[in-house]
């Protein structure tokens, strides 16, 4: 399964899952800041923070820096029927 935090990408998970966002877990540990999960291919791409708690943004200041981590994933959360 895959799932998105990005409105324009068909795995948002709002379409897939009810109530509260799912929780990603990977190698057993939550993670947070979570923009899209793949169980499948065992990747998650998390949104970067400085030392502060600001998103990290490129020199241009338009788009969020992301990092891909890879492991054993697991999404959980109410699927909709």
């Amino acid at each position: 399964m895959k799932v998105s935090a990005d409105r324009d990408n068909p795995d948002f998970w709002p379409l897939h899952f009810a109530g509260p966002s799912p929780t990603v877990f990977l190698d057993g540990r939550e993670v947070s800041n979570v923009r899209y999960a793949d169980d499948e291919a065992g990747m998650i791409e998390v949104f970067q923070f400085t030392k502060s708690n600001a998103a990290m943004v490129c020199a241009c200041g338009e788009f969020a820096l992301s990092r891909l981590l890879f492991g054993e994933v697991a999404i959980l959360g109410w699927r909709r029927a």
